[in-house]
């Protein structure tokens, strides 16, 4: 019995963690249901400093209470911390702060419509080869971002500009009131 156990985890484990195939390309969609007690999620340290992650680990309670991403086509555009896009120069005390109060962080932060809470997490696998690893959590807002429009953060502003305006496959993590 102890065999069958451990060969059907075996199983499960290998296939639930699979890529996921499109007809487009393969995508290795991480979700919480396939992964088994913890997650790589990006957070900011409480700093002005870019670029600092730390890891957490989220019980299975935690990620159980999650829904499933919900898989849409959006409008995805890039920004920057130039005056001329967030209206701040680098001498104001709040530059550099989203509209939910944290830092700006490359490769975390996006902006998103007010019907997306902030905090809700995003996966967009066009990005799975940046150092998010494609995803983003919801924490800034912005005048152009409305339904079905999201702004990613980018430190470069040629990066920025060479992304432009794209249509991506984008998948939403929004937690699950329990």
């Amino acid at each position: 019995m102890r065999k069958m156990v451990l060969l059907a985890t075996a199983f499960v484990i290998i296939f639930a963690l699979s890529p996921i195939k499109s007809d487009e390309s393969e995508l290795a969609i991480p979700s919480p249901e396939t992964i088994e007690t913890s997650t790589f999620i990006p957070v900011k340290f409480p700093s002005k400093e870019s670029g600092e992650y730390i890891k957490t680990v989220e019980s299975q309670a935690d990620l159980e209470r999650k829904s499933e991403g919900k898989k849409a086509i959006y409008e995805i555009t890039a920004y920057t911390l130039r005056e001329e896009e967030c209206g701040k120069p680098k001498e104001h005390p709040e530059y550099g702060i989203t509209a939910s109060g944290k830092y700006v962080t490359a490769w975390q932060t996006i902006a998103g419509p007010k019907s997306i809470p902030f905090g809700t997490k995003v996966y967009i696998p066009f990005f799975k080869d940046k150092p998010n690893e494609g995803w983003f959590v919801v924490e800034d807002r912005g005048g152009a971002i409305t339904e079905g429009r999201f702004d990613v953060y980018m430190e470069d502003l040629s990066e920025a500009l060479d992304f432009g305006r794209r249509k991506l496959e984008v998948y939403i993590f929004e937690e699950s009131e329990t």
